[in-house]
């Protein structure tokens, strides 16, 4: 039986100002999502299918970006993670949150612009888009997440939800969203020189996982958050958590990231 999933939000607004009720209108809007015959492209929201000539059911994965959104600096990177997928026969669903509802930093440990609920709801509309595609295999669509967009992904996978694994890179402190409920394999990768999300804001959430035979985890010892970042190879900021970090490429790394994925995925295949 199809489960179906309404989110229902709420909220009051008390004042003569109505530019709290827009901004949340606007902020929580659902996303549109649209399939694309270039499979070549590299368009928010959209589905990219394998057209190898065979016209049956793919495996899909939802792409998931980090807390900054899809930018200059991080495109090429999943632009890169999009093709790999694609060449080894996955459908490919580009989401970005934050480009049609706001142009605000969405890194904020404190307040969001586009919320983790959102966000999280954000998943569970693509999965239901992508139920209406004939060329979607309905029991394996996966995720694949950066940072924030790890967290969301693997928080989308609790009990009662729709059915699909998760590859997560780099998120620290997933406990408190994931509430130890899930019931879905989840790989983790993380750096173990990585003060943004640190490997034992995870010591709970792993242990737990890992007594139900659910998560894989693997951490790179010297890597630092954003090991894969090509184009943010020393790129410096102070992180919502108060840290100064600095950001490291490792192409090592990101091979070994990209085999581990591929294997993942394809265990499910």
């Amino acid at each position: 039986m199809k489960k179906i999933f309404i989110f229902l939000i709420v909220s009051f607004f008390i004042g003569c100002n109505s530019s709290p009720v827009r901004d949340h209108a606007r902020l929580n809007k659902k996303l549109d999502f649209k399939t694309s015959a270039n499979s070549d492209g590299f368009e928010s929201n959209t589905l990219f299918k394998v057209m190898n000539g065979v016209n049956d059911q793919k495996p899909t994965v939802i792409l998931i970006h980090s807390c900054d959104g899809i930018t200059p600096k991080n495109k090429n990177d999943l632009i890169r993670w999009k093709k790999l997928l694609m060449q080894e026969n996955y459908n490919v669903l580009v989401m970005d949150h934050l480009s049609s509802r706001t142009s605000e930093y969405n890194c904020s440990g404190i307040k969001r612009p586009v919320t983790q609920s959102r966000m999280i709801a954000d998943i569970y509309d693509a999965i239901e888009y992508l139920h209406k595609d004939i060329q979607v295999d309905k029991n394996k669509i996966f995720t694949l997440g950066f940072s924030l967009g790890a967290m969301s992904g693997a928080s989308a996978a609790s009990r009662s939800m729709y059915r699909y694994h998760g590859g997560c890179f780099y998120a620290g402190g997933a406990g408190r969203y994931l509430d130890f409920d899930t019931e879905l394999p989840i790989l983790w990768l993380m750096g173990g020189d990585d003060k943004e999300a640190p490997v034992e804001s995870c010591v709970d959430v792993n242990k737990k996982l890992s007594e139900k035979g659910l998560m894989s985890l693997h951490v790179y010892p010297d890597a630092t958050h954003c090991w894969d970042c090509m184009d943010k190879d020393g790129f410096s900021k102070r992180a919502a958590n108060g840290q100064y970090v600095s950001y490291k490429y490792n192409g090592a790394y990101t091979r070994d990231s990209e085999r581990r994925v591929l294997e993942f995925f394809n265990s499910f295949k």
